[in-house]
């Protein structure tokens, strides 16, 4: 739109509310503002790639000041009864196992997880699924043109005006809104349009074309699912929830075989995997669903290869070079984790050419093919509207200590606070955002996590943590450079479009490999984590629908 016409703005402050006058506008080399009336007009330069406008808040300084410091406080609190809770249980673990011989054993902890995260995953999971409207996940509706494309046999590519079969408006019908935080719809509207049958004629559309260049085997299963569906003139809700939750299934499935697979060193994956960042994620028909479950899962192999819980077989390296191979057809800058399988070298310590043939084999293969798949369809990359990606390009040589500033600032500037939120979950399309106390509950419980490493079969050299925590910064590095790319204006002061999400495998890969062994606490954090993970996790839903069904 050219210009947006404001009658009635309201600014929140914790549970109150004030008004916002127009005069509170700050005018910016793209947007004006005007009053018009009882209105403000805010008037777009049409060529602006970024129109922004600042809203002045000094008025409300006092009541922000008074409303954050309320939070904080609480926070502070709830952190404090925490670890409270935590130090109790730790003590009463002690006695226990000093006192009594019966009851849950440490060792029995990392034998149940599996199946402990199983339970806890598939039930969020399907809630999360259930609950968001059809689209209602960040970038759904292009992943969803996705998968349309590739049932239509459209593999790669895709752009505005494609001819779409069934229509992408169909699928979505009237949850096309996100963006406006205002949007909320009844209950009743959604079950209307879950029974609406399926229109599978072809029709041109426009749509976001975000996912066009990812790989076609992160959408086999909704595109399997939609031929069925068409086939059989199911209604819009049989193909979009049953899309959804064999995703979930598939995901949560792919990193309960990671957790058997890590042994003593899957508590820290379980705990990521149990984020509703994650869960929210893999129960959508978004990439991340598969990335994160093969993600989870060559991090498992490795470190239970590592560690000795696994038997080096040729079986095993078949496992780890299928699943390594999958991993590089996710999205970009996945095949990272590959590297992992450089920590495995106790296990081949007498067989060093051996281990060298296989770091050929799951590291370099892999990555060959992840390169040569990302740089073959970055053609088909659609890049933010005003985004010129050569002049990006081009600053990586001409500026390179500009870029190193832009990076850090990312992580470190007024956009790190989102980043780390959205780690744990900011749900929706990024809008759902839970109480301050949730995410440092959230962080507590990963924290812990490092406490968690079981009883290996063989110890990890020295080197195992620096090698890791390495390769963990080139991991969380690599998702910035498509951002940055693609999505990143020449003025910006930071990374534009980075997403905490992005992070979890990476961040799951390096709390594996560095936690250490701290056996008199395990069964309080244990006990803790998954209180604080239920807890979070019925809040994130309970914002959930909050958000969309008011």
């Amino acid at each position: 739109m050219n210009a947006l016409h404001i009658c009635d703005m309201t600014f929140w402050i914790g549970s109150s509310q004030r008004p916002v006058h127009g005069a509170q506008f700050r005018n910016s080399n793209e947007v004006r503002v005007a009053e018009d009336g009882g209105c403000t007009t805010l008037t777009v330069d049409p060529n602006a790639p970024d129109p922004q406008t600042l809203l002045d808040t000094t008025p409300f300084q006092s009541e922000i000041q008074a409303a954050n410091l309320a939070a904080e406080r609480l926070v502070r609190v709830l952190v404090s009864l925490a670890l409270l809770l935590f130090l109790a249980v730790a003590l009463l673990s002690k006695w226990r196992s000093g006192h009594a011989r019966d009851g849950l054993a440490i060792p029995s902890i990392y034998h149940e997880l599996p199946r402990i995260y199983l339970l806890f995953a598939l039930v969020l999971g399907s809630l999360f699924a259930v609950v968001t409207p059809p689209g209602g996940v960040p970038d759904e509706p292009a992943h969803l043109a996705k998968i349309i494309l590739v049932e239509n046999g459209q593999w790669v590519g895709g752009h505005e005006g494609a001819v779409l079969d069934p229509p992408l408006s169909n699928l979505l019908g009237p949850f096309d809104g996100f963006l406006n935080p205002s949007t909320q719809f009844e209950t009743a509207e959604v079950l209307e349009h879950a029974s609406a049958p399926l229109q599978c004629r072809p029709a041109k559309e426009d749509f976001t074309g975000s996912a066009a260049s990812y790989s076609p085997t992160m959408y086999t299963v909704g595109a399997v699912l939609l031929n069925l569906s068409c086939r059989a003139d199911a209604s819009v809700g049989t193909f979009f929830y049953a899309a959804r939750l064999l995703n979930l299934l598939l995901s949560v499935t792919l990193t309960f075989f990671a957790l058997r697979a890590a042994g003593p060193l899957s508590w820290p994956i379980a705990m990521f995997a149990l984020l509703p960042m994650s869960l929210f994620e893999q129960a959508s028909l978004t990439a991340d669903s598969m990335t994160l479950g093969l993600g989870f899962l060559v991090t498992g192999l490795h470190a239970g290869l590592a560690s000795g819980h696994l038997q080096r077989t040729r079986r095993l390296e078949l496992a780890i070079f299928v699943a390594s191979l999958a991993l590089a057809l996710a999205k970009p800058g996945a095949a990272w984790l590959c590297a992992g399988f450089l920590l495995t070298w106790p296990a081949y310590r007498p067989h060093a050419r051996r281990f060298a043939a296989m770091c050929f084999i799951l590291i370099l293969v892999p990555w060959i093919l992840h390169a040569t798949w990302v740089l073959w369809s970055s053609q088909y990359g659609i890049p933010r509207v005003g985004i010129d990606v050569g002049a990006n390009v081009n600053a990586l040589t001409e500026q390179p200590s500009r870029i190193a500033m832009l990076v850090w600032n990312t992580f470190t500037g007024d956009e790190g606070e989102f980043l780390y939120m959205s780690v744990v979950g900011r749900l929706g399309w990024l809008d759902v955002v839970m109480p301050h106390w949730a995410y440092s509950m959230g962080y507590l419980v990963l924290g812990a996590s490092l406490l968690m490493k079981g009883d290996a079969v063989r110890d990890l050299p020295m080197f195992t943590k620096p090698v890791a925590l390495l390769l963990g910064l080139g991991a969380v590095l690599i998702p910035v450079a498509p951002m940055y790319l693609y999505w990143t204006t020449q003025s910006a002061e930071a990374v534009q479009g980075l997403q905490g999400r992005y992070f979890i495998p990476m961040l799951a890969f390096v709390a594996c490999w560095v936690a250490w062994r701290a056996a008199s606490v395990r069964f309080a954090v244990a006990l803790f984590s998954f209180l604080v993970l239920l807890v979070i996790n019925v809040t994130a839903i309970y914002h959930l629908v909050a958000r969309y069904y008011g």
